[in-house]
């Protein structure tokens, strides 16, 4: 049986133009903050707007059980991101870690 690969070549080729040096770890941040928000507690009111991605707003009105679900489905959710973002970053073979592509501007 012949396995094909799920990106194609052209596909890789376009990850590798598209992501690599630092414009690219700069995109990788981007899609970082849009996809994977942070909670900082010491941001002012209003100034968390993207996190409410997190419905954390309706886990007051579920039962217990239902809650567990919907918290570890976004953990799923949020580690499946995670993991599609560092794959770019591989494919793309920047030197970056995902750690330090948060210092680049």
């Amino acid at each position: 049986m012949d396995k094909q690969a799920r990106l194609t070549e052209g596909e890789l080729q376009l990850v590798r133009q598209v992501f690599s040096g630092d414009t690219g770890a700069g995109l990788l941040k981007i899609l970082r903050k849009v996809f994977l928000p942070t909670f900082d507690v010491n941001a002012g009111i209003g100034e968390q707007a993207d996190i409410f991605w997190l419905d954390l707003k309706d886990l007051g009105r579920m039962a217990p059980a239902d809650r567990e679900t919907a918290i570890l489905s976004r953990v799923k959710t949020i580690e499946f991101l995670e993991q599609g973002l560092e794959r770019l970053h591989v494919v793309a073979g920047t030197t970056l870690s995902p750690v330090q592509m948060d210092s680049v501007k």
